[in-house]
């Protein structure tokens, strides 16, 4: 809008000025003498009655073949159907009509502009008429994206000047020969259009940089690329590519981007290695099996894409690309063999996609040099042996993927350096051991995914929950338990935790057992673990036909917590995280049982509420008699001072249990794994 509005400033004042010199007067609008303006005819066109006069070129700017070719062109490509025709035939200067865009000099004789770039991309245009080749000085031609068929034509080629053509988008079936005569062309679009071959005369256009032509349906790649001597950039993706690339394709020596994705190549030659400025190469989702040892020629290579394609191995010369930033192997399915360890030579790699293959061996320890790399995806593979520990050294990783292979060992903990890792992801393993600590305190991390490993075990550590941003954490299927702690059982359920997923392995670590002697005179024995106190009356363990009392007349009680997750069954009833053993033992190490009843006291609160989803009025004291839970029938609840107390008279293994409440929003999301 502000080129068009500055060239008709431009155009209207240097007309002013040549009227003035001509001591004429200036009208702002030439229709305003009351009378339409005739035209002559001119040998490109005739027009009847239109507000421009293209004889006129102080008033219109342009030379008038220009003005004519113009004309001629918006009646013979459906202008009167175009999505926009601001000021086309409407405005007597032809250099402010939508799409037409002029060079002007103001020092220059009437006319003073040229038309050099004409761009009708989506605009409904219908063909291109011959009368185009009048705008001689024209150097871009945009006509993408309309519903031109047919043949590009022929007579383009006169257009010496032209640098830039783009037809993409369009339904062209074929190239005319004289296309070929551009010889300042630069840069050709001919991409989604329906042509299988180019005329050998394209071999002509030496000055061409940059080719396109994905979404076509080339079988084979024209010979007459091989003419291209100063191709920079050849696009077929999306083709019908078949068989091997052809040998030439070495000769390009200039090219820099080399795109033949999504077509049935099944070979590269070797030589490709010729290619010595290739920067981007991408070869994803076609047949090739194999790549040449040449591929590791590629010095300046910087992007190889070959995801999805049917390669049997990484050749090791691959590891010689030491101007590689991405590199891209990933669902080959059958790539089996190692990875081979001159892949830690790659020092500029900055991703790495081996997910998704039949991989197998170790993680090579060289892996660790890559110090640019930001992403490595090994995930979905058959790799065994540890995690290497100097993954830790990577301190641009962003991302870790390795997720669904046959790894063993402990997680090492140099992985706590990764200060940049965002996702951790090692699902699926032989992994063991406890997760280190120190992944608590990876300031970036937003997703830790160690699912499916059943060697794992320990606390959850509770720098995983400090983080002052939403994160999401999977340990179901482990033996990975939550802590019992208040300070961990706080910041689980507190309302800082609002967005945050966590797939627990439904595992609550086991507190340490609490001890209390109890003599003839009775006594006591409180468990700060999980808040439960017992009171023993004088005579709770007095003499009875089936007690031996040592003579000190003392019995050790234990309360011992044991995991939720280990509970048996509980039907349609729910635990609220209380759940452990009692016992008792004379001094000669023999069980015993009280002869009366003792009080039991259990203080919960509402974040036990919460994580059992329990009907607080309907808690109650079972006990498990080994086939089921029975109810204590002294039990009672206190919902006031959020106490149960009960009067048993046996040791045995408890729970608190109660009836389920209504699905409710939980903070943060704790799903139970199998």
């Amino acid at each position: 809008m502000k080129a068009k509005t500055l060239t008709r400033l431009l155009v209207v004042l240097m007309l002013a000025s040549t009227l003035l010199l001509d001591g004429a007067s200036v009208r702002s609008d030439p229709m305003q003498s009351g009378s339409a303006i005739v035209f002559q005819a001119s040998q490109l066109d005739e027009v009847a009655v239109a507000a421009v006069n293209c004889d006129d070129e102080r008033r219109s700017g342009i030379p008038s073949s220009q003005c004519y070719a113009l004309i001629n062109f918006y009646n013979n490509a459906g202008g009167p159907g175009w999505k926009n025709q601001r000021n086309w035939l409407t405005d007597p200067m032809p250099c402010v009509w939508w799409g037409v865009n002029c060079e002007c000099n103001p020092e220059a004789e009437p006319p003073y502009c040229q038309v050099k770039c004409l761009d009708l991309w989506d605009n409904n245009v219908t063909a291109i008429p011959p009368a185009v080749t009048a705008l001689t000085y024209l150097q871009h031609l945009h006509l993408s994206h309309n519903g031109i068929g047919g043949a590009v034509p022929g007579y383009l080629g006169s257009l010496q000047n032209l640098t830039l053509l783009s037809l993409g988008d369009n339904n062209f079936t074929s190239v005319e020969p004289g296309v070929g005569g551009l010889s300042h062309l630069q840069f050709l679009d001919l991409v989604d259009n329906h042509l299988s071959s180019l005329p050998e005369s394209l071999s002509g256009l030496k000055s061409l940089e940059t080719l396109l032509l994905w979404g076509n349906s080339f079988t084979s790649m024209p010979s007459a690329i091989a003419g291209m001597s100063n191709l920079r950039q050849l696009l077929m993706e999306d083709n019908q590519l078949t068989g091997e690339l052809p040998a030439w394709i070495g000769n390009l020596a200039n090219l820099e981007e080399l795109g033949l994705a999504i077509n049935h190549i099944t070979s590269v030659p070797p030589e490709i290695g010729k290619l010595d400025n290739l920067q981007l190469l991408l070869l994803q989702r076609n047949d090739i099996t194999a790549l040449p040892p040449e591929i590791g020629d590629l010095a300046k290579l910087e992007h190889l894409s070959l995801w999805e394609n049917r390669l049997g191995a990484i050749p090791p010369e691959i590891g010689n690309l030491t101007n590689l930033k991405e590199l891209d192997m990933s669902s080959n399915h059958v790539l089996a063999g190692t990875i081979p360890s001159s892949l830690g030579n790659l020092r500029s790699l900055e991703y790495l996609y081996l997910q998704e293959n039949a991989l197998q061996g170790q993680i090579p320890p060289s892996l660790g040099n890559l110090a640019e790399l930001k992403c490595l995806n090994l995930g979905s593979n058959q790799l065994t042996g540890p995690i290497p520990t100097s993954l830790g050294q990577l301190a641009n990783l962003e991302f870790l993927h390795l997720y669904d292979n046959q790894l063993t060992g402990s997680i090492p903990s140099t992985l706590g350096w990764l200060s940049k890792l965002k996702v951790l992801n090692l699902a699926n393993n032989r992994l063991t051991g406890p997760l280190p600590a120190q992944l608590g305190y990876l300031p970036n991390l937003r997703k830790l995914i160690v699912s499916g490993n059943r060697g794992l075990y320990g606390p959850l550590p509770i720098g995983l929950l400090r983080s002052s941003e939403p994160r999401y954490i999977s340990f179901y299927g482990t033996q990975i338990c939550e802590p019992t702690d208040a300070e961990f059982q706080n910041l689980l359920w507190s309302d800082r935790m609002a967005g945050w997923t966590i797939l627990s392995s439904g595992l609550a670590c086991e507190a340490p057992p609490t001890l209390a002697p109890v003599g003839p005179a009775g006594g006591t024995l409180s468990s700060a673990a999980d808040g439960t106190t017992y009171t023993f009356a004088p005579g709770t363990f007095g003499p009875s036909a089936e007690v031996a009392i040592a003579s000190a007349g003392v019995v050790t009680v234990t309360h011992a917590p044991k995991a939720a997750g280990a509970a048996p069954s509980t039907g349609n009833l729910v635990g609220i995280r209380h759940f452990y053993d009692v016992y008792a033992r004379d001094a000669t190490g023999q069980y015993v049982q009280p002869v009366k009843p003792y009080t039991i006291t259990i203080q919960y609160g509402p974040l036990d509420i919460a994580a059992g989803h329990a009907i607080e009025s309907t808690l109650a004291l079972y006990r498990w008699n080994g086939t089921s839970w029975v109810k204590e029938p002294t039990s009672r609840v206190n919902v006031i001072s959020d106490t149960i107390t009960a009067n048993p008279s046996r040791f045995s293994t408890w729970a608190v249990l109660g009836e389920k409440a209504p699905a409710r929003r939980r903070l943060p999301m704790v799903m139970k794994g199998e």
